[in-house]
């Protein structure tokens, strides 16, 4: 392992108070995650050995965009956002306390349910 990455990842775990090798098995997991999401294109050029200096820079910088899409993407979709009159969301609050819920999770329950039926 190059010794600029290593001192990265000694530095990532001792931010979380994790062992070095968890934290490289989160950050692995994240790579893979981020490969995953890559188009085949992309892929393709990671693989890439003969690129020159500015390529490579030129390349990590789409893979930084890239990443960063991704990232906003999931935060997107993490949340779902409608009005509600105000009557409405009391009740939602209210039916949520009732199951020990948040609103979001007892709104998605309810819609996952209905999708079931």
């Amino acid at each position: 392992m190059p010794e600029k990455l290593a001192e990265q990842v000694q530095e990532i775990a001792s931010d979380a108070h994790e062992h070095e090798n968890a934290a490289m098995v989160k950050l692995l997991d994240l790579g893979v995650l981020l490969y995953q999401k890559l188009p085949a294109n992309m892929r393709v050029k990671l693989w890439q050995r003969n690129q020159t200096f500015s390529q490579q820079q030129r390349f990590r910088v789409k893979l930084e965009q890239r990443a960063e899409k991704l990232a906003e993407s999931s935060k997107m979709n993490a949340f779902v956002v409608f009005r509600v009159p105000s009557e409405k969301k009391r009740l939602l609050q209210s039916r949520a306390e009732d199951a020990k819920l948040d609103v979001s999770k007892f709104v998605r329950s309810r819609v996952l349910e209905e999708k079931e039926d």
